[in-house]
């Protein structure tokens, strides 16, 4: 495989079992949006594993099993993080576990380091209006969720007074579907509120709909935030 730019190839998983290496690599591999992809040297060719389903958004994450020999799911962005797991045994206990933590801390994008045989989930959760991402503990067999450092990662400005994103979604002028984000100003008239359009950079730079200082400023200052992932 070869990543001529502006595409993109991150290792993500290497694997040698008697003799046979095997490589695992979010890429996009010719394609617009990046799949988990495999390389084995039995047959020296690449496989493509998983693309997201509804063909809007690459592949930004992924969780292997204890010995690596297999994915069980993978994250994508089209608004908020959405994880995809794969049909085995394994892959369904992670995809209950992710089920029971989206409950757990609604509306929040989830990411997750996973050890001790996938018992114990480092798992680090991210909103809009919370002032920094939060870290929890999970025990994933006793469904047990504790934070880490509540009192420092909290934040002195109370969740309700920060503004909560909008993903929005609209075609381009050749039909393509892009995505954003719009962030609302409170108590204020929006149909008279000045719009800021906060460009971010490129070409692999995106918005994530997450928490940001300089955006909630603005929507404090009484600004409408339009936040676009262009092409």
């Amino acid at each position: 495989m070869r990543c001529p730019l502006p595409e993109r190839c991150q290792p993500v998983a290497f694997r040698s079992d008697e003799g046979i290496e095997t490589l695992w690599s979010l890429a996009h591999d010719g394609g617009d949006l990046k799949s988990l992809q495999r390389w084995s040297a039995s047959d020296r060719e690449w496989t493509m594993l998983h693309r997201d389903p509804r063909g809007i958004s690459g592949a930004r994450s992924v969780i292997f099993n204890s010995d690596q020999t297999d994915w069980l799911a993978l994250a994508y962005r089209p608004d908020h993080v959405a994880w995809h797991a794969n049909d085995t045994r394994e892959g369904q206990v992670v995809s209950e576990a992710i089920a029971f933590l989206a409950r757990a801390l609604p509306g929040a994008n989830l990411d997750f380091t996973i050890a001790d045989a996938g018992r114990r989930w480092l798992v680090r959760a991210a909103r809009a209006n919370w002032q920094h991402d939060r870290y929890f503990v999970f025990d994933q067999p006793a469904r047990e969720l504790n934070e880490l450092f509540a009192a420092q990662r909290r934040g002195r400005i109370p969740h309700g007074e920060l503004a909560e994103v909008l993903p929005v979604r609209w075609r381009a002028e050749d039909g393509f579907k892009l995505h954003g984000y719009v962030f609302l100003p409170m108590g204020v008239d929006l149909g008279t509120a000045p719009l800021i359009a906060q460009i971010h950079g490129g070409p692999y730079a995106n918005s994530s709909g997450e928490s940001d200082p300089a955006t909630q400023l603005l929507t404090n200052r009484g600004y409408i935030v339009f936040k676009p992932n262009f092409r």
